[in-house]
């Protein structure tokens, strides 16, 4: 079975009352997922990371308050790989309620459309798709 090296981070405002999600405005069967993705070669996790946030959302954040939370393995349901995900947060200040953005990317999703939003914590834990909840508190 594949095995693919994943960031995560959890994007918080109001105290870690709401997170930042975003759900595929093409493909609304993509579930509401939460920003990250996978490690390049010779990539650490924090440049994977500010990677797949301005890839993924567009935001350009200073992070330097970024704390790894932990880490998890993740049975893919629709392909044999496993996700060995490295999650982390951070509590950025002034972000919008809610944007679009088109994704620029090498990868699969390049082009693709996401619409962010902010969830309050108890509702992410039961809508975000591919169990990315899983470390929640």
């Amino acid at each position: 079975m594949k095995e693919k090296t994943k960031v995560v981070v959890y994007i918080f405002r109001n105290n870690k009352q709401e997170i930042l999600v975003f759900s595929h405005r093409d493909i609304p069967s993509a579930g509401i997922q939460v920003v990250g993705g996978t490690v390049e070669p010779l990539e650490d996790f924090p440049s994977a990371l500010i990677r797949e946030i301005i890839e993924e959302s567009g935001l350009h954040l200073e992070l330097s308050e970024l704390q790894k939370i932990g880490e998890t393995k993740y049975l893919r349901k629709d392909r044999p790989e496993v996700n060995l995900r490295h999650y982390y947060e951070i509590s950025p200040q002034n972000l919008p309620d809610s944007w679009a953005h088109v994704v620029h990317s090498n990868g699969e999703d390049n082009g693709l459309v996401f619409d962010f939003f902010w969830l309050e914590i108890n509702e992410a834990k039961t809508v975000l798709t591919g169990n990315f909840g899983e470390l929640l508190p």
